[in-house]
């Protein structure tokens, strides 16, 4: 239960109208939902336009200690944005802005603009924003740096933090910051100096125990977003610079990103894909790094058995490479090769079919360069999240785990974590991910109301620590640290540095009202604590999994609720139905009826990007015809 709200909504609503404070259930609950497990209940979603309207906001959560959680897009699958008390929402123009500079080579945005938008402005310029997260045409920017994404084919030292050049944000005092403008940086030298010089002695103590900068620079050196960016003690003496890249990562727990600039890589107009299957991992890894050798690669991404089983259902999928028989050791590769001219992509994918001719494949389905066929191919990749929606039961929900070992462990590791899925009864669960960053995921359809199985969730999490641990890994790669691996940071990074990571949070936010219970939580369990209920509703809308690929294209979300919110409400009303809940159901279903029956634009917009293809606009069709009177139905008819 939260403390007595009433002090601090009185004190919020003198600067934000009653139209942006959104503090009945029903809206509260719903805005705040996105892709991850756990389930949100702030007791207020609060929507800020402005600088003035945020450094408001701060200091009346400073007042009355009220937790603030910033959200993005709301594509985040780990428990970055687990609302404790309150969520911020930006929305206006003010936080879309996107400026391209110095003729393509940097970007400016502001925290809400779209990583699909920043590419298409880019485009012309033939440049691209390196950071390439499976939602990208979902994501904010300003999510994407507080998680430090990476993605598909993104190198380590192409990632946010390393393509960061500036950054604008808001500490949790009020203070405005702005590293690109002198003034604003000369000003806050001045006024926080004794900030900035804690973090200075940080770094101090860090460089003086050899031990503990190796351990950050190893831990770093493969693919890492577990607990803070450390690494930017290591990597850099300018305390400003310390904490603009200590903020990347940061989950909006030690400030609020409200824009970024980014250098920009350029972007190499030819391409070639192919998808090819192994009868082995082993074999696969091994013409991985022989691939690697012989030319750049632009992704290597492979698939195991159980996981082209899921993505055969998208459309699309290539002939041949649906597995079929019982789950075996099978796999495949996604390439991708890309070049500045014709001549040199012919000769690089006439390397690595040189390469592959030499071994025995399962299945081979040829480099094509037409850009809109290799488009096809990476559509399935990026569906391989909401597809695995398509062999859950409607009761289920997926829950995702995201390590990285050391490349040349991969393979071990791989074959831990199917045997750990396999001996915990999440057999029908798979492995993939980014081989040539020794990234993968696991996907495991569950039933996160039984507590049975949470139990065994628990099990395999536990194991699989271990597992990536022992290997020398991390227990992040990309998703962001979130409520999913929070438990096991002191674990992973060791007393000292664990402790070092609490004292950045007590300077930068001394009275714990940001993001609270994200990223550092002393709750052991809080990765299966607070999981979704989900209660099926009896249609095709029963896989959705909250990812918000919708959102983006659906004419009225900013009015009234998105298809994801729509599905989510109809999973909540089926369950106080089911408990009897009746006054309760027959409000939430009034509020029903007006933001997202009513609204709807019952286009179908929102087909377009479900990669399920749910149509959420047929449905509320239908509830408008059955909500017809039989006389409205005679005259319709007539």
């Amino acid at each position: 239960m939260h403390q007595d709200t009433r002090p601090f909504l009185g004190s919020v609503r003198r600067f934000l109208p009653s139209g942006r404070i959104h503090d009945d259930e029903f809206f509260s609950t719903l805005l705040a939902i996105d892709a991850r497990p756990f389930a949100a209940h702030p007791f207020a979603v609060l929507d800020v336009e402005t600088t003035d309207e945020l450094r408001s906001l701060l200091a009346a959560a400073m007042r009355h200690g009220v937790s603030l959680t910033f959200r993005g897009s709301g594509t985040s699958v780990c428990g970055q944005c687990v609302a404790e008390d309150v969520l911020v929402r930006f929305t206006g123009p003010a936080w879309r802005g996107i400026n391209v500079l110095d003729g393509g080579g940097r970007v400016s945005a502001g925290c809400l603009a779209r990583g699909g938008e920043i590419n298409e402005r880019l485009a012309p310029h033939g440049r691209f924003i390196t950071s390439d997260p499976a939602s990208i045409a979902a994501a904010s920017i300003g999510g994407m740096t507080a998680n430090n994404s990476a993605g598909l084919s993104c190198t380590i030292d192409t990632n946010i933090y390393h393509m960061l050049d500036s950054l604008r944000f808001m500490l949790a005092d009020g203070t405005l910051v702005d590293t690109s403008d002198s003034g604003s940086v000369s000003a806050f030298k001045a006024s926080h100096a004794a900030l900035l010089g804690s973090l200075t002695s940080i770094r101090e103590r860090i460089l003086a125990a050899p031990e503990l900068a190796d351990t950050i620079r190893r831990k770093f050196s493969i693919r890492s977003t577990s607990g803070y960016s450390l690494n930017a003690f290591t990597d850099f003496s300018d305390p400003l610079d310390i904490l603009t890249h200590l903020l990347v990562g940061s989950e909006g727990t030690l400030a609020c990103i409200l824009g970024v600039t980014l250098r920009t890589s350029p972007l190499k107009p030819f391409r070639g894909t192919t998808l090819v299957s192994f009868h082995s991992l082993e074999y696969a890894m091994t013409a991985l790094a022989e691939l690697t050798d012989v030319c750049p690669l632009h992704a290597g991404e492979f698939i195991d058995d159980m996981t082209l089983r899921w993505l055969s259902i998208i459309d699309g999928f290539p002939e041949g490479f649906a597995p079929t028989g019982e789950i075996s050791d099978d796999c495949a590769l996604l390439i991708e090769t890309r070049s500045q001219t014709k001549e040199e992509l012919e000769t690089s994918i006439a390397a690595l079919r040189n390469v592959l001719g030499r071994y025995t494949l399962k299945a081979d389905n040829g480099f094509t360069t037409d850009p809109a066929e290799c488009e096809k191919i990476w559509n399935i990749r990026r569906a391989l999240y909401p597809a695995s929606a398509g062999l859950r039961g409607p009761a289920e929900y997926t829950f995702t785990e995201d390590y990285c070992v050391p490349v040349d462990n991969l393979p071990e590791a791989c074959h831990a974590f199917i045997r750990i899925l396999h001996e915990t009864g999440f057999e029908g669960s798979g492995v993939s991910g980014h081989a040539m960053h020794g990234n993968l995921h696991c996907l495991i359809p569950m039933d996160l109301s039984d507590p049975s199985v949470v139990a065994r969730l628990g099990e395999f999490i536990e194991r699989s620590v271990q597992t990536v641990l022992r290997l020398g890994g991390s227990l992040k790669a990309e998703h962001g640290t979130g409520r999913a691996v929070a438990a096991f940071l002191r674990r992973e990074w060791g007393d000292e540095l664990y402790g070092i990571m609490q004292e950045i949070k007590s300077i930068l936010d001394p009275a714990g009202i940001l993001n609270r219970g994200c990223l550092l939580n002393d709750d052991p369990l809080c990765h299966v604590h607070g999981l979704k209920n989900i209660t099926p509703i009896g249609s095709a809308a029963d896989i959705c999994v909250d990812c918000g690929f919708c959102e983006s294209v659906c004419p009225s979300a900013r009015q009234g609720l998105s298809p994801r919110q729509r599905i989510y409400a109809l999973r909540i009303i089926a369950g106080m139905a089911a408990r009897g809940e009746t006054d309760r159901a027959a409000h939430w279903k009034q509020e029903f009826g007006k933001m997202a029956v009513d609204l709807c634009a019952a286009d179908g917009l929102c087909t377009t990007r479900c990669p399920l293809g749910i149509d959420v606009a047929a449905r509320i069709r239908l509830m408008r015809q059955d909500a017809l009177s039989a006389g409205q139905k005679r005259a319709a008819d007539f």
